[in-house]
C-alpha cells in the first residue's frame, strides 16, 4: 500500500530530529569544528547526502538547534506567567529551569562548549542577547512586584546562581547535589525568606 502525505510528513519529521539530534550529541561533545556532516550521517545512520535534502549546510543545522533552545526558553516563560502571584512565578521559574537541564543536559552542554568558540557563538550572539535581556527584564518585574528594594541586582543574583548551579552539574553530573540544590534554592526564594529580603534595607 502506498504511503500517505501523513505518513511521508512523519517521515520527514522523523529523520530531520535523527540528523538534529545526532548534530546537538556531536557538537557538544566534539564541538563545533570537531564535527563533519559525514560524522552528523554516521551518527544518525543516514547518508550524508541525505542531510542535505533537509538542511543546507552544517550551520544550519546549529541555528535549528538555537531554535530549539529558544522554544525551551519561551516555555519556561509562558510556564512561569501562568500564575499571577509573583512568589509563585519565581518558584515555577525555577523549578521548570532544574526540570529541562535534568531532562536534557545535552543543550547546556552545548552552550558551554560554545562559549569556548566565541567565534561560533558571535553567529547567535544576538538572537541570545535578546532573549536573556528579556528574560532579565521578567525576572525584575517579578522582584519589583514582591517588593524587592534592588530588583536589578537581585535578578542577576539568581541569574548568575542558576547558571553556575548548571555549570557546575555539567562537569560533575554523577556527583553533583542537584535536587538538594534545588530545594535549597527554591527556599531561598520563598515566600517568607523574601520577605525577610524585603525588610532589609
Amino acid at each position: 500500500m502506498p504511503r500517505t502525505e501523513e505518513q511521508f510528513k512523519e517521515m520527514r519529521n522523523k529523520t530531520s530530529r535523527s540528523i538534529l539530534n545526532s548534530a546537538l550529541k556531536l557538537f557538544a561533545e566534539k564541538g563545533f569544528h570537531g564535527t563533519s556532516i559525514s560524522d552528523i550521517a554516521k551518527e544518525a545512520e543516514i547518508s550524508k547526502g541525505l542531510i542535505y535534502n533537509y538542511f543546507n549546510s552544517k550551520n544550519s543545522i546549529l541555528e535549528s538547534i538555537f531554535d530549539e533552545l529558544l522554544r525551551i526558553g519561551e516555555e519556561i516563560e509562558k510556564d512561569t506567567f501562568a500564575d499571577d502571584d509573583p512568589y509563585e512565578q519565581l518558584q515555577r521559574m525555577i523549578k521548570r529551569s532544574f526540570k529541562y537541564v535534568e531532562e536534557d543536559p545535552t543543550y547546556w552542554k552545548l552552550i558551554v562548549n560554545l562559549m569556548l568558540q566565541p567565534e561560533i557563538l558571535k553567529q547567535t550572539k544576538i538572537v541570545f542577547n535578546n532573549f536573556n535581556d528579556r528574560v532579565m527584564k521578567e525576572m525584575v518585574g517579578i522582584f519589583r512586584k514582591i517588593g524587592i528594594q534592588n530588583a536589578p541586582l537581585e535578578a542577576r543574583i539568581l541569574g548568575g546562581m542558576i547558571d553556575g548551579v548548571f555549570l557546575h552539574y555539567l562537569f560533575d553530573m554523577e556527583g553533583y547535589p542537584l535536587e538538594r540544590v534545588k530545594k535549597m534554592m527554591l527556599k531561598k526564594y520563598s515566600r517568607d525568606n523574601l520577605e525577610e529580603l524585603k525588610n532589609q534595607k
